[in-house]
């Protein structure tokens, strides 16, 4: 079952300026984001890191499968 608000994102409109985007408070909401950030490993350097070799918590997890899972995508295309 999901945790993220669905419902929220389809309801806020998307923004235009200065570049399309769209901003949905609480989509991730706090308490399952504290779990998330709890899951998050230390990193020593910036750039980018593919989720699948990373060691993440199960909340870290969770998230990240939903994030590229077809319930988002259907979700941002419809957007």
């Amino acid at each position: 079952m999901s945790k993220l608000d669905y419902t929220a994102l389809a309801a806020t409109p998307v923004a235009i300026d200065p570049f399309t985007h769209i901003v949905v408070p609480q989509f991730v909401p706090a308490p399952f984001l504290s779990q998330v950030v709890q899951g998050l490993p230390a990193l020593s350097k910036g750039g980018s890191f593919p989720t699948d070799g990373l060691r993440l918590g199960d909340a870290a997890k969770a998230l990240m499968a939903e994030l590229e899972g077809p319930r988002f995508r259907v979700a941002i295309h419809q957007k």
